[in-house]
């Protein structure tokens, strides 16, 4: 569509949307990958702990977080993907569940140590020690 405006009475118009389609192609790219990214280790956030809650409820003692839980949570989530139409629902639900987590972490994080990255300590901070 630029292109075909390049040319003619409103020549401008093309060269604008010619700029702007060029400048998208890496933003657009980075964002796909980035969501894809993050959708992708949601589903592993989401079977690491079903798997630690499993392996919490059959034994006695508090486990600690480790590979088999992550094992056990993965096969679950394939077991369950395999279902025809609760698979799939399971799969974006748990992609979106795991994902909405890490935003919530990375956020809970930065605010956080927001206030002793600005030089003044928070209660909490002064309250925990990490002065």
């Amino acid at each position: 569509i630029s292109f075909g405006m390049l040319s003619g009475d409103v020549e401008f118009v093309g060269v604008f949307i010619l700029a702007i389609s060029t400048l998208l192609i890496p933003i657009t790219t980075l964002g796909t990958v980035g969501g894809g990214v993050l959708l992708y280790s949601g589903k592993l956030i989401i079977a690491f702990v079903v798997g630690h809650a499993i392996i919490s409820t059959v034994r006695k003692e508090t486990p600690r977080l480790g590979k088999g839980a992550l094992l056990l949570g993965l096969a679950l989530f394939y077991i369950i993907s395999e279902i025809p139409y609760l698979g799939f629902a399971v799969q974006v639900f748990g992609a979106i569940v795991g994902a909405g987590a890490i935003i919530l972490g990375i956020k809970h994080c930065q605010q956080k140590h927001l206030p002793l990255l600005a030089g003044k300590p928070s209660n909490n901070a002064i309250a925990s020690g990490d002065q």
